[in-house]
């Protein structure tokens, strides 16, 4: 089994008692690697993160109660590093000691530490050293490691692989929303703590991997309302960014109904330039094209962004410049062309006279 040093040098971070940083860590790790290949790599990263994650919930709970612990875990010294043998492919140490008397202690767990609950190493002089549980065992109880893997770790799993898959198609938008729609489900989001913790993570993932991860924060931003955010005069700098996207979202959404009245315009925006479209039409979508414009560089410039820029300008000079030479509408007849136009009917009227006359 990886031990806790091993486990975070694979992770890339220093030793914390900041399960986030762990899951951190953890999805960063995730994008370098492809499960369905390595598959070796990604069961030693998951094997990591449980293992950072109870040592990270051992030194929270250590280093905010430090009187339910008899003992300390001294960390390992350059001295022990030397007697270390390489496992795996990882290229990381077991370190080989002589293990400690355990015969006095007797390890007794209250609870979940990741729920707060107490958690304590009692000492038990009278307790019969053949009676104890293995220290590993009891020390994954008390401290409130999982026996088994944490179901939801499979939700984060399928969701940092799903967005990051490359070429991004519908089968993978649909992974991603049902994985974050998973993890919402947990019996746990009832906790604020925990829902908390979830939502820093699922938005640092989510911002990461715009626009493939468009369909998942539309499911996150159902469940945590984050578009609130932009309403507010200090929205949470964590969360802003993918509020922002979910808004960005919800706008497209909206422009691909029909209905709306900037519908034709998005889709001009999208498939065509100016001279692609008839007189009658360009004339009629180019001020709805625009005002959107416009209302997108104020509200969702991030939109703005996805689509060609050349199109853009092309309907944006097109308004500043006017409607081209064959869409400029006639104001009436000049003051110059009403004279010429009086001394035609004039000479006319008297071609006219003078052909009585001569009759």
């Amino acid at each position: 089994m990886m031990r806790e040093r091993a486990a975070w040098k694979l992770l890339g971070i220093e030793p914390c008692a900041d399960e986030r940083a762990v899951k951190r860590a953890y999805a960063a790790k995730l994008k370098e690697i492809d499960p369905d290949t390595d598959i070796q790599g990604f069961t030693q990263l998951r094997e990591a993160l449980q293992i950072a994650r109870y040592d990270a919930r051992y030194r929270k709970e250590r280093d905010e109660h430090p009187e339910r612990f008899v003992y300390e875990d001294e960390d390992y010294d350059e001295a022990d590093e030397q007697d270390a043998v390489e496992i795996g492919d990882l290229g990381d140490a077991m370190f080989l000691q002589e293990p400690p008397d355990l015969s006095a202690l007797n390890v007794s767990a209250h609870g979940n530490a990741l729920d707060g609950d107490n958690v304590r190493v009692a000492q038990d002089l009278g307790q019969d050293p053949a009676s104890m549980a293995p220290p590993g065992d009891g020390l994954d109880a008390a401290f409130g490691a999982p026996s088994q893997p944490d179901p939801i770790d499979e939700h984060f799993g399928a969701l940092s692989q799903a967005v990051n898959k490359t070429p991004f198609v519908s089968k993978h938008d649909r992974q991603a929303r049902e994985a974050v729609a998973a993890i919402l489900a947990d019996p746990r989001m009832e906790g604020i703590e925990f829902a908390e913790n979830i939502e820093d993570w699922l938005a640092n993932v989510l911002v990461d991997t715009i626009p493939k991860s468009d369909g998942a924060i539309e499911v996150a931003d159902a469940h945590f309302g984050w578009r609130a955010e932009l309403a507010r005069a200090t929205p949470r700098w964590r969360i802003s960014g993918v509020a922002q996207r979910a808004d960005d979202v919800a706008c497209v959404n909206a422009l691909a109904d029909p209905d709306h009245r900037w519908h034709e315009a998005y889709d001009a925006l999208q498939s065509g330039a100016p001279e692609d479209y008839s007189f009658g039409e360009r004339s009629r979508l180019q001020p709805l094209v625009v005002e959107l414009i416009y209302s997108l560089r104020q509200h969702n410039p991030g939109i703005e962004a996805q689509l060609l820029p050349g199109r853009v300008d092309s309907w944006m000079e097109l308004g500043h410049v006017g409607m081209a030479p064959e869409l400029v509408q006639s104001e009436g007849i000049s003051w110059f062309g009403l004279i010429l136009l009086a001394l035609f009917a004039t000479q006319i009227v008297r071609t006219a006279i003078i052909w009585v006359g001569g009759v």
